[in-house]
């Protein structure tokens, strides 16, 4: 597929952003296929290389990401974990929506854990 071809072509480059949106796009692949394993597999080898960049916004939104997967396969201290950092790097930057989210998708994961 694209992603994983743009992934060589990264690699081959040694250009982490290129790998980074390869693994990104693989993650979203995954996700339509239903493959969330997979996926959340995507988005941690991702969200490394966003974490080499010192890309916080990217960072996040890989976060949130990787959070919502773990939701959806109940793996919901992970969850937990993963929301709470998401949060924590929003409020850094500022982003007073993205805190929202933030807030809004830790009281789901609280929910169906019975708090």
């Amino acid at each position: 597929n694209m992603f994983k071809h743009l992934l060589a072509l990264g690699v081959e480059s040694k250009d982490q952003t290129i790998q980074a949106k390869a693994y990104g796009g693989l993650a979203q692949a995954c996700k339509s296929t239903g493959d969330l394993d997979h996926a959340l597999s995507c988005h941690t080898e991702q969200l490394k290389l966003v974490q080499v960049l010192g890309d916080q916004v990217s960072e996040a939104v890989v976060l949130t990401s990787m959070g919502t997967l773990c939701y959806q396969l109940s793996r919901y201290h992970e969850a937990l974990h993963l929301h709470g950092e998401h949060l924590t790097i929003v409020k850094e930057l500022g982003d007073k929506a993205a805190e929202g989210c933030a807030y809004g998708n830790l009281g789901i994961v609280h929910k169906a854990l019975g708090h």
